[in-house]
């Protein structure tokens, strides 16, 4: 960095000025420091320039944000970059909104201010140049018009009567016209059938004198295709456009419109399909348990204002597991999707079926009044299923456990009915599986397969029966794997190693699950401190922390006294909370992992991709790591839509300087397809099987040349 860069720190508070100026300096910015809005205003109409302003928002004497107002006029040079030691958003709104390039919270760590000090600074030198390009193309009517031609975006203009007079080369290939064919169109022509009103209207809108443009999200239809042809989405502005002649003397005259048009079309794909993601089961197409929630509370309520009934069939794949384990994940994928179609076929369109766990299904019939039409549904899913599979070369058998719950006769809220069928597929299941039964007033007074669970974990807990295996993640570029993820498993006396899918949920419905983090958490950090005494420095775990633990002030204290007991420094630890986990508690979640970030424990976001992704909260945290969830991955290699998504979530990760991470690679075509996306980082069974504790240096030290 030169010293060239001038940068003006506004704060009252001496204290904060003084370090955050040291701080600048040692980056080799020239920094100066004033305390009032006055002194910043005499200071940004000095003759020094200014490339950027710090700025308190609380000042003694007045707004911080007055400052913006000033800079605006009188040094537009300037970027401005607020500081704010409050959570209001609206603040955060209105100093953007008066011209401030970005908004910091305080407190911040260096590495989060030099982040966003260096955004600022990109974003004055890109205008700069940008008004060094405007010179230049003002200059040279024909450098404008080769860049009007080879624009990336649609470039036309219309007369006064909305017809077409121009329009650049990416016009004309998008939507197949050539230059004289498409002379004379009106924008309805162009547009969509469907949209024709919303062309016409953003015309009548822009030809208003008042209105000096007008802009809107259209459909454009290529000609080739006819009108089922191909349809662009394109985010398209009008603006009126003037002539002065000769002989105008006041004024000028109307001539018709300019437009552009941006292709969205990709865009508006990949939100589709994070939408249809947000709301479904990406295996089985089916919806999720929040959609199918939904459609459940909508039907409860139709049903009670039109005194109908509806039924909830909660259904369980008998003997997945032990096919997808010895199998594998593959055959497993596919006997979920063959499950599906086959419930698929026996049911109305107005059903619902919803894939809500690993083999779990739930099956909503609203408008059916009689038992008797509910158990016939039940008696042909139950006989449709039993007919053999064939996937892969194999016959696979499996059969079904049904719990229903019918409305009104076995509870009226949603809540009740979904918990009354889980409870009445757990008696199918202890009595043999294979077949249904509905719920009865007696069932609720039965400990449930579920409660002996919960009770068997709590006494594993507290019995040393829990295990922690570590998986690594390796960097298939250099070939070497600086973290490893550990994984808990439970040593259940009678049924073996269980992993935790059989487990966790049970643990999060019963408040294990906080212990349970935080025993993971100290061994993982024992296991680290013997590593690091046998010289593998470097070696980070990362641990997977439930939404839960954020919810309790002493999570930070705890995890910083865990780190001190095993002397364990804070960049060896890695703590991973899924972005689902993230969204239902952004604030709580946020303000712990900035506490932890600034004694260097790294974030990770586990199963990116799984719920609904907004990158306005990715700003706001710490990440690190961003890890594709699993879903994504299964498909990469054979050219289906995920690919699309796992580059857009690449690309994503590297803009924001996050690592992307693979999760779930189990072959050598999804490793080289990931690779050459630009995600070399990666993780699963191609690479190694969760390993317990006594075996991970063995392995350290094949997947890399040394410890340290």
């Amino acid at each position: 960095m030169t010293n060239a860069v001038r940068i003006l720190v506004v704060d009252d508070e001496a204290s904060v000025s003084s370090s955050v100026v040291a701080l600048l300096r040692q980056r080799n910015y020239q920094a100066v420091a004033c305390a009032t809005v006055e002194q910043a205003r005499d200071i940004l109409s000095g003759d020094e320039h200014y490339d950027l302003a710090l700025i308190d928002v609380r000042l003694q004497e007045e707004d911080g944000r007055s400052i913006l107002d000033y800079a605006g006029k009188h040094a537009p040079q300037t970027q401005c970059l607020i500081m704010s030691g409050e959570n209001a958003i609206d603040i955060a709104i209105d100093a953007l909104r008066r011209g401030a390039r970005d908004y910091i919270r305080k407190p911040f760590s260096p590495d989060e201010l030099f982040h966003r000090i260096s955004a600022a600074l990109d974003t004055s030198k890109l205008r700069q140049e940008n008004s060094e390009y405007q010179k230049k193309i003002e200059s040279s009517e024909a450098l404008h018009r080769f860049l009007v031609q080879n624009s990336p975006d649609l470039i036309f203009i219309l007369n006064e009567e909305g017809r077409l007079t121009y329009a650049n080369n990416r016009f004309l290939d998008t939507l197949g016209y050539s230059a004289t064919s498409a002379q004379g169109l009106s924008l309805q022509e162009l547009a969509a059938p469907s949209d024709e009103p919303k062309a016409r209207h953003l015309l009548d809108r822009s030809s208003n004198p008042k209105a000096e443009y007008g802009s809107c999200e259209l459909r454009l239809r290529n000609v080739r295709g006819g009108d089922e042809g191909h349809i662009y989405d394109v985010t398209l502005m009008s603006m009126r456009s003037y002539v002065r002649g000769r002989n105008q003397v006041n004024g000028a005259q109307f001539e018709g419109f300019y437009g552009l048009a941006r292709d969205i079309t990709d865009q508006k794909q990949a939100e589709a399909v994070i939408a249809f993601q947000a709301t479904h089961d990406m295996l089985t197409r089916l919806p999720n348990r929040a959609l199918f929630q939904d459609r459940m509370a909508a039907t409860i309520r139709l049903a009670s204002r039109d005194k109908h009934g509806c039924a909830v069939f909660f259904i369980d794949v008998d003997r997945f597991k032990s096919i997808n384990d010895t199998l594998g994940h593959g055959v497993g994928d596919e006997l979920l999707r063959q499950v599906t179609d086959r419930m698929r076929d026996l049911l109305r369109d107005s059903d619902t079926l919803a894939r809500v766990g690993g083999d779990e299904f739930m099956v909503l019939l609203p408008h059916i009044d009689q038992i008797e039409h509910t158990e016939i549904v039940a008696k042909k899913i139950c006989e449709v299923l039993k007919q053999p599979f064939s996937i892969d070369g194999h016959e696979i058998f499996v059969t079904a456990s049904i719990g229903i719950a019918q409305y009104p006769e076995h509870g009226t809220q949603m809540e009740e009915l979904i918990r009354h069928a889980d409870i009445a597929m757990y008696e199918v299941k202890n009595a043999n599986r294979d077949g249904y039964r509905f719920f009865s007033d007696d069932l609720g007074d039965i400990t449930s397969e579920r409660f002996i669970m919960a009770q068997q974990l709590r006494n594993a807990v507290e019995g040393n029966q829990l295990r922690v295996h570590y998986q690594p993640q390796v960097d298939v570029s250099t070939g070497q794997t600086m973290c490893l993820e550990a994984l808990v498993r439970w040593e259940h006396p009678k049924l073996g190693l269980l992993h935790p899918g059989d487990f966790i949920q049970i643990a999060e419905e019963s408040g294990l699950i906080l212990e349970i983090d935080r025993w993971v958490l100290r061994s993982s950090c024992a296991d680290l401190r013997k590593w690091r005494d046998a010289g593998a420095k470097n070696m980070r775990v990362a641990v997977n922390f439930s939404v839960q633990q954020f919810a309790d002030n002493e999570l930070v204290p705890f995890v910083l006294s865990t780190l001190g007991e095993f002397d364990v420094p804070g960049s060896n630890l890695e703590i991973e909370i899924t972005e689902t986990g993230i969204l239902r508690d952004l604030q709580s979640v946020t303000g712990k992992f900035l506490e932890l970030a600034e004694h260097g424990v790294k974030v990770a976001l586990d199963d990116f991709g799984a719920g609904y992704t907004s990158l306005s909260y990715l700003r706001s945290l710490p990440v690190n790591t961003v890890k594709i969830d699993r879903s994504f991955v299964r498909d990469v290699a054979n050219g289906s839509v995920d690919s699309s998504i796992v580059k857009a979530i690449v690309n994503m990760a590297h803009g924001l300087h996050m690592k992307p991470i693979a999760e779930g690679v189990e072959s050598r075509e999804q490793a080289e397809f990931l690779a050459s996306m630009g995600c070399s980082d990666m993780q699963g069974f191609y690479f190694s099987r969760p390993i317990p504790p006594e075996q991970v240096q063995a392995l350290w030290q094949k997947l890399q040349p040394t410890l340290n």
